[in-house]
């Protein structure tokens, strides 16, 4: 099969690859906020919760298109 030099950017790891950094950035910008209004440790383990939650949904929703999201 000939590679027609496109790239599919509906592919799984493609997908996983962009909402990572997506993920990344938002839990990224929430950190830097919460850090001006609270201690590092409440703070940091805030955000890791947020990640956790929006990696969740995000993988199991828009990349691996889990039927329990829909």
């Amino acid at each position: 099969m000939k590679n027609s030099g496109k790239i599919n950017f509906k592919s799984e790891s493609n997908l996983f690859i962009g909402y990572g950094i997506l993920n990344f950035l938002i839990t990224n910008i929430f950190l830097q906020i919460a850090l001006l209004i609270m201690p590092t440790i409440f703070a940091t383990v805030l955000s890791q919760f947020i990640n956790l939650i929006i990696g969740f949904y995000i993988y199991g929703k828009k990349v691996f298109q889990n039927e329990k999201f829909k």
